[in-house]
């Protein structure tokens, strides 16, 4: 009861630390977690989506120009 108590009393010394530390490691983990996913360095796969783009017809937009 006496360590609960304790800790309690000293939540204010450190609750900023947290409150700083949370955020980081939020977009930190995010970053790390889409950098292990992203295609490897002689995968073709995002310059194959794009060779599909430019060979094809350009899509009109809303006003009907291309």
């Amino acid at each position: 009861m006496v360590a609960l108590v304790t800790l309690l009393a000293h939540i204010g010394h450190w609750y900023h630390a947290v409150l700083y530390l949370v955020p980081v490691l939020i977009v930190g983990g995010g970053l790390w977690w889409a950098g292990r996913h992203l295609p490897e360095e002689g995968d073709d796969a995002f310059d194959d989506a794009d060779d599909d783009r430019r060979d094809g017809p350009r899509p009109e937009d809303a006003r009907g120009v291309s």
